[in-house]
C-alpha cells in the first residue's frame, strides 16, 4: 500500500550552474525506458515497456514507507521525489496519495558509441 506523509516540501534545492552549450544538447538527447503508474493499492494504472512491473512497485512502496519515517524524524517537509542520476541513466519515482510514478531514461547515446566518436 502507497502511504505518502503529510509534511511541507522535502524536495531538494538545486544550486544552479551554467552548462556549456554541448552539455545541454547532450542532455536533451534523453529518451525515456520505462514508465510505470500506479494505485495507491499498487494496481497499474499505466505502464510502458516496464519488464519487472512487480519489482517497481515494491520500490515504490518501500520508498513511500522510507519517505514517511523520513518526514517524521526529520522537519524537512512534504516528500516529492526521489530522483536518481548516473552518467546514462536518470530515475525519478514520485509517490502521492493515489498513485505512484516510477521513470527511467537514458541518453540516447551510449558509452560504447560516444567512444566510436
Amino acid at each position: 500500500m502507497l502511504r505518502h506523509g503529510s509534511y511541507g516540501s522535502m524536495a531538494v534545492k538545486h544550486q544552479f550552474e551554467f552548462q556549456p552549450r554541448d552539455a545541454l544538447s547532450e542532455r536533451a538527447e534523453a529518451r525515456i525506458d520505462e514508465m510505470l503508474v500506479c494505485s495507491a493499492k499498487g494496481e497499474v494504472l499505466y505502464q510502458w515497456k516496464c519488464v519487472r512491473v512487480n519489482d517497481r512497485i515494491s520500490f515504490l512502496e518501500f520508498l513511500s514507507q522510507k519517505s514517511t519515517q523520513l518526514g517524521e524524524g526529520l522537519n524537512l517537509g512534504a516528500f516529492d521525489r526521489l530522483e536518481m542520476e548516473g552518467e546514462w541513466q536518470r530515475v525519478i519515482a514520485q509517490v502521492k496519495t493515489d498513485r505512484g510514478i516510477f521513470v527511467r531514461a537514458s541518453r540516447s547515446q551510449t558509452p560504447q558509441a560516444k567512444q566510436v566518436q
